[in-house]
């Protein structure tokens, strides 16, 4: 089976994550899909950034939801570039690619988020060119609520940050779900057999890095990796 690839926020084995150069990469590099996380500022604004908060990225430490995009697109990273808006990401790649596009929240902000997305989705004319993702099921569940059509796929691995049960995927039983996202190393257990194996839904996968991870990958019934090595896996 020949496996799509997404550049993991972006191509960050080449330029900063989730930046306007990470991004441009994607084209680059000829890669079909990008994966890339997004926020709601507090003024609204679907704002590119993997943290909850900006310490990470700028060394400066506002929490996303709680900042104006004014406050946090004066904020460096990486070559001296900003943090980017999701429109400018569209701009940018337009319909060249698909996107994946995983949304997060603590939970105040889920049903204007995804209604924000969407309508910025509709804008740009893409929903037949992205799904969107997310380790909340009850954030997949509102944007399910929209009746939009797109497909949702719940992310999940075992990481002590997570709620033990959706650290093996049961959130996919909260909501209704397109692709099932499992870390690369847990495309095996009761959720991927019912989803994948009996429903016969798509498996997309992530962090795959290396030639030992897609072995690992090859083993199983996969249609997509996501990388932070995209260009070492085009053909």
């Amino acid at each position: 089976m020949e496996l799509m690839v997404f550049g993991h926020r972006g191509v960050p084995s080449l330029a900063t994550e989730n930046s306007l150069s990470s991004f441009k990469e994607i084209l680059n590099n000829s890669i079909e899909g990008v994966e890339l996380d997004v926020h709601l500022t507090r003024d609204n604004k679907l704002v590119v950034i993997h943290d909850f908060n900006t310490f990470k990225m700028s060394g400066l430490n506002y929490e996303v939801s709680e900042t104006d995009y004014s406050v946090i697109e004066n904020l460096k990273i990486g070559n001296n570039e900003r943090i980017p808006l999701l429109h400018e990401v569209f701009d940018l790649l337009g319909k060249r690619v698909f996107y994946d596009i995983e949304v997060k929240s603590r939970g105040k902000n889920r049903n204007k988020l995804v209604k924000i997305l969407l309508d910025l989705i509709k804008k740009y004319n893409l929903e037949s060119h992205c799904m969107v993702s997310s380790f909340d099921p009850l954030l997949l569940k509102a944007f399910n609520k929209l009746k939009s059509g797109i497909p949702v796929s719940i992310i999940y691995s075992n990481d002590k940050d997570q709620p033990f049960l959706l650290r093996f995927g049961f959130g996919a039983f909260l909501t209704n779900i397109d692709v099932l996202k499992p870390h690369f190393k847990q495309l095996k257990g009761f959720v991927y057999f019912i989803y994948v194996k009996i429903l016969r839904k798509k498996c997309f996968t992530w962090t795959v890095n290396t030639m030992d991870d897609l072995n690992i990958v090859n083993k199983s019934e996969c249609h997509g990796i996501c990388s932070n090595f995209p260009q070492n896996f085009i053909v």
